[in-house]
């Protein structure tokens, strides 16, 4: 994986690839709904381990602006996955908040 550092803590991010294989490979998620995902990180710890903790999140979907990490602390329902990246290249995600597999409603324009 290509750790782009200077990105880290400077608002979303479309997904890596690893995190997007990651997403498609473990929940069984099409390509279209996976497009529409975003990501956002914050250095932390777990288990006394150096991590970068992330969110997975539709961007068109979240009630806010999205800039920081601890800006979705208020919008867990805009959250689909959270998760963390380790030394090494592992990765982990958690459960999806919400059900990933339906893509988000979109207007009716008629």
């Amino acid at each position: 994986m290509s750790w782009q550092f200077w990105l880290r803590g400077r608002g979303p991010t479309p997904l890596s690839t690893q995190v997007r294989n990651a997403v498609i490979d473990r929940f069984d998620i099409s390509d279209e709904v996976v497009d529409g995902l975003t990501m956002i990180r914050k250095s932390g710890k777990f288990a006394g381990r150096k991590v970068t903790n992330i969110r997975i999140f539709n961007s068109d979907s979240a009630s806010i602006h999205v800039t920081r990490y601890s800006d979705l602390d208020s919008q867990t329902g805009s959250i689909s996955f959270t998760g963390r990246l380790e030394t090494g290249g592992y990765l982990y995600l958690d459960e999806p908040k919400i059900n990933p597999r339906q893509a988000p409603a979109v207007a009716n324009s008629d």
